[in-house]
């Protein structure tokens, strides 16, 4: 079911000596090799290239991807990368998802429920990069355990008296997979080609190409394969059809002007906003307002249509929860517990004002204006009093008074 292509890269380790260098050939790895990985695991220090030393740190001689070659090192931190067909890592969010979807059909019947429609196929294959740093001035030719345990104490003290005196060089190990290890997915021909991502390169150039007018999906087609074969590929055979890594189907192309269109329909609406509003200024003023109020980029981009619907069924649900929750709070009698509370809702007004941007203030729907409730007043009907029962009233009082 998995056959082999031209490419078999080697089962021995392969080493570079900086992270650009290995990114550069998994990208080749994965383009031989009809095959595509993502990052799976990422310890925080990976790719650190300002790295400290401690004498706390263990001392390692081998491990599963590093050989033996009488060199002390340390293991700085790994990543880990599965077959982008591997095990589906967010089936629990996609299931409540899903039976949430299902739930809204059955309650609305405007909503309907889709079938449920993944790429994984649980594929064991995997990359996993070691970045390690080796003290070749440590090298012992014995390979004892008392002279690997001398050395290493040496070294710790070494690093410990003064760590900038200590030659070191940063590597990276890893080994590439062999095709064979992927599995219940193609690994060549054209089935396996249509199973390809959309190359990164591509698909910039798509955004470029929509950004700058191309509105229609065979005309960008037309540029892609001019852009593959001329720039890509130039002066080699460019890849067949087939491979949807480097000819994205109509359908690709789509999804992506989709989605730059979605992400500039709200920054042309607030970019108009700013030239009408700094028109009328002089160009020092304009040019001295914030960033945020002059760079569309920082206004937020309009949801399509349907994530409208759904932000607003969330809006919704929110408003009945905030209300539920005052009516509840007006039978509650517990001071300790209304202080805990009144700190809990402050926590979560502050962490809302941080995930809004441009947040603007709107007036209280419930509260009105001096002017506004005046002009409210001077709607109402008003009843006319005749003079003569306005003294008789008067005159009234003041006996009472008397």
């Amino acid at each position: 079911m998995a056959a082999t292509t031209t490419f078999e890269p080697p089962h021995k380790t392969s080493v570079f000596r900086s992270l650009e260098a290995f990114e550069a050939a998994l990208a080749t790895y994965e383009q031989e090799t009809m095959s595509k990985f993502v990052a799976s695991m990422k310890e925080k220090a990976f790719g650190q290239k300002i790295i400290k030393f401690s004498p706390q740190q263990k001392i390692y001689w081998e491990l599963k991807h590093v050989p033996y070659d009488g060199i002390p090192f340390s293991l700085h931190g790994t990543k880990t990368y599965i077959c982008h067909l591997g095990p589906d890592k967010n089936i629990r969010h996609k299931e409540r998802y899903h039976a949430r979807k299902k739930q809204q059909a059955l309650d609305d019947h405007a909503c309907m429920a889709r079938p449920h429609h993944t790429k994984k196929r649980d594929c064991p294959a995997h990359v996993t990069a070691y970045q390690v740093v080796r003290f070749p001035a440590f090298k012992i030719t014995d390979k004892s355990k008392s002279k690997r345990r001398q050395m290493s104490a040496a070294l710790k003290k070494a690093i410990q008296t003064d760590a900038s005196k200590v030659e070191a060089v940063v590597e990276y190990h890893t080994r590439f997979p062999d095709t064979r290890e992927h599995q219940y997915h193609p690994t060549s021909g054209e089935a396996a080609g249509r199973c390809e991502p959309i190359d990164p390169r591509v698909r910039d150039k798509i955004v470029e190409l929509a950004l700058s007018g191309v509105s229609k999906a065979a005309d960008i087609r037309q540029h892609l394969a001019t852009y593959v074969a001329e720039e890509l590929f130039c002066g080699e055979q460019p890849p067949p059809k087939t491979r949807r890594r480097f000819n994205p189907t109509q359908q690709d192309i789509w999804n992506v002007m989709a989605r730059v269109k979605a992400r500039t329909r709200g920054s042309n609406n607030d970019e108009a906003d700013t030239q009408s509003t700094c028109s009328g200024l002089p160009q020092s003023t304009c040019s001295d307002l914030p960033q945020s109020t002059c760079s569309p980029q920082s206004i937020c981009d309009d949801p399509p249509q349907r994530t409208r619907q759904r932000i607003s069924k969330l809006h919704t649900e929110c408003a009945s929860l905030i209300q539920e929750l005052a009516d509840r709070i007006s039978c509650l009698q517990d001071e300790e517990k209304l202080e805990t509370l009144i700190g809990q809702l402050t926590n979560i007004l502050e962490d809302m004002k941080k995930h809004i941007r441009n947040e603007k203030t709107r007036p209280n729907p419930k509260t009105r204006t001096p002017k506004k409730r005046k002009s409210d007043m001077v709607d109402l009907p008003v009843k006319a009093v005749p003079q003569k029962q306005m003294k008789d009233q008067c005159a009234e009082i003041l006996e009472r008074r008397m």
